[in-house]
């Protein structure tokens, strides 16, 4: 069976001879050029992030866009999508062409939290997408008004089961720390009161005056207020301590080993994607995330480098996906 280089070679000199040559042979010779001659990337690749500029998707993908165009010697842009929740980001990448020109900027909410609140999202979460790399995780942290009387969420659980319903928990509808709320309450069998705000920044002058007195969220949005004392941290939403900050227990040396929120980042591509495709993305991906600038922003910003293979990430959405399911039906969030 000849090969595309030899049906190529042999076309030529076919033409050469002044033999007739069938129409298709031509087209699979042209092929062949064109594909020899335009290994991916062969043009610049577009990211399209679920926010505006200069929040969460939008800072880390200006992180680590220009080092990816480094190695890949083409341009990274950075699409702006916000909206629908992630939805409108995620509905263009989904629909776009698998071939590793576009690709999506994905959050927690978008594969794991946001299936469990509708059945419309304009995409199939299982199967629209091929995972590339893990980007950066970002643990949350439970942070108390500094006069709650709770040192520990030790104390914290007993206040709470010792006056059901009299302490509150802030966040936005529908989204991570709403439903954090509810996964923390459910793990430790206590009875907090949900205030909706539509966003954090809103929560945050309540959660300073004392008048919200718990929220869960990420320690980047929280690291000054932690340093001048306004708030204290009480566990950190994971398995393992977080490496800024040392001194607060994990869920798991807390007792409460259910409590587990992480927010991640991660690259996707459309499902289908060349696998040959995916592998280059993550190679370079991985030498991205593994320069010491790049940990080193990424930390700045309250966030940990990953990394990993296309398959572990795709086990690690599975997983979290699962593990979100029953808080997001506690809460009763869902997504208009």
């Amino acid at each position: 069976m000849l090969s595309i280089r030899n049906t190529f070679d042999l076309t030529t000199r076919l033409v050469r001879s002044g033999a007739a040559v069938p129409m298709a042979a031509l087209l699979i010779a042209g092929a062949a050029v064109t594909a020899h001659a335009q290994p991916f990337p062969s043009k610049p690749i577009k990211i399209i992030v679920p926010s505006g500029p200069g929040v969460g998707p939008d800072i880390v993908s200006r992180l680590f866009g220009p080092k990816l165009a480094e190695g890949l010697a083409q341009s990274v842009v950075i699409e702006n999508r916000p909206g629908g929740a992630t939805t409108i980001a995620a509905a263009a990448v989904a629909n776009s062409p698998p071939d590793g020109y576009t690709l999506y900027l994905t959050i927690t909410a978008t594969l794991s939290v946001l299936p469990h609140m509708s059945n419309n999202l304009g995409f199939d979460p299982s199967g629209a997408f091929a995972p590339v790399v893990m980007v950066s995780t970002m643990p949350f942290v439970l942070f108390v008004n500094a006069g709650v009387p709770a040192t520990n969420v030790r104390e914290l659980v007993d206040l709470a089961k010792a006056k059901p319903g009299r302490l509150n928990f802030a966040g936005a509808s529908g989204t991570l720390p709403h439903v954090a709320g509810f996964m923390f309450m459910a793990a430790t069998g206590t009875d907090l009161t949900f205030v909706p705000y539509k966003s954090v920044a809103a929560a945050m002058p309540d959660l300073l005056a004392g008048s919200v007195h718990v929220i869960i969220e990420a320690y980047g949005s929280f690291r000054s207020h932690l340093q001048s004392g306004k708030v204290r941290a009480l566990v950190t939403a994971n398995s393992v301590r977080y490496t800024q900050l040392p001194e607060v227990p994990s869920a798991i040396e807390a007792g409460i080993p259910s409590f587990e929120v992480n927010s991640y980042f991660g690259l996707l591509a459309p499902r289908r994607t060349p696998p040959e495709v995916i592998q280059r993305l993550n190679a370079e991906m991985q030498k991205v995330l593994g320069a010491k600038d790049i940990r080193e922003a990424l930390q700045r910003v309250g966030m940990e480098a990953a990394g990993g293979t296309p398959e572990r990430f795709a086990e690690y959405i599975a997983n979290d996906a699962r593990l979100w399911g029953p808080a997001v039906k506690a809460s009763g969030a869902k997504l208009d």
